[in-house]
């Protein structure tokens, strides 16, 4: 974890660079380096006592910033609803957004940020900061992929898989488009995961997912994610049937699917090609033994 951290150096600054500083940065990276140390034993608590502390010297210091929004992280328990623990969310995303004012492009603190709202429930707030990233960045389409994210956490699939099916038609080349309607598909994998969805509404959730299938299907049939993912689909619909014709026609179709996939991964090639290395070492074996 304290990988993460950046480092408020002070040593390295010459006399003229200190003054230039000023005493209260200097005493701001110094409050820093202590919590940088706290932080490292798992100390979190001191460690944005001392962050904070540093901030009220410097308040634009980045690293200050930067680092009491990683400690604030490490205080929150995703899942707690308690008060304090929300204000540890509350907290690490004002700084973390604070960081990213001054360093726009650390993905890794975007991401960290992304994460913190959506553990938090917050999906209001995740929603609106990518959306404005979307405005800034049209043609970044990989940030459809991270709407469509928050959109499943939140439990707002409809509104997911509108995502997915924006970025599809918005690229040109196929793999990217395949790409978008695979997430559609894995994305109503894991809601079938769920035993209680049953009947009519297991079906449907499959359907979605096949029909994004089939499009990508169409742009290279021969693709091994998407056979394969089709036949794991038509075996989880066979479920929504119960013992009925439909599920005896969804278990067939499910096979053929698996049969397309192997022959198109060379499953069946590979373990007739076991089979002979198996024969030739016996083989070896006998004349050895002979010898």
């Amino acid at each position: 974890m304290n990988r993460l951290l950046l480092f408020a150096a002070i040593g390295g600054l010459g006399a003229g660079a200190v003054l230039t500083a000023g005493c209260d940065e200097v005493s701001a990276r110094r409050l820093i380096q202590e919590g940088d140390s706290h932080y490292e034993d798992g100390e979190f608590k001191e460690a944005v006592a001392k962050y904070e502390r540093a901030l009220e010297k410097s308040p634009d210091l980045e690293v200050g910033h930067h680092n009491a929004g990683l400690a604030y992280v490490a205080l929150f328990r995703p899942g707690d609803d308690d008060e304090e623990n929300l204000g540890y969310a509350e907290k690490a995303t004002v700084h973390l957004k604070r960081y990213l004012e001054a360093e726009p492009g650390d993905g890794r603190v975007r991401g960290l940020l992304t994460r913190t709202w959506v553990d938090a429930e917050q999906y209001d707030r995740a929603r609106a900061y990518w959306k404005g990233q979307f405005e800034e960045q049209p043609d970044n389409l990989r940030i459809l992929d991270r709407l469509a994210n928050i959109e499943r956490h939140a439990g707002e699939y409809g509104a997911s898989i509108d995502r997915f099916r924006e970025r599809a038609e918005r690229e040109e080349a196929p793999a990217a488009k395949i790409e978008s309607f695979l997430n559609i598909a894995k994305l109503q994998m894991s809601r079938l995961d769920n035993p209680e969805i049953v009947g009519a509404e297991r079906v449907e959730i499959a359907d979605v997912a096949i029909g994004a299938l089939q499009e990508a299907k169409a742009l290279d049939p021969e693709h091994e994610t998407v056979l394969n993912y089709m036949g794991a689909l038509y075996r989880g619909r066979s479920f929504g049937h119960g013992a009925s014709w439909a599920n005896r026609i969804d278990q067939a179709t499910f096979l053929v699917h698996r049969t397309a996939y192997e022959e198109v991964a060379g499953i069946e090639a590979a373990d007739e090609q076991a089979e002979e290395d198996v024969e030739d070492d016996a083989d070896g074996d006998d004349d050895a033994d002979g010898d």
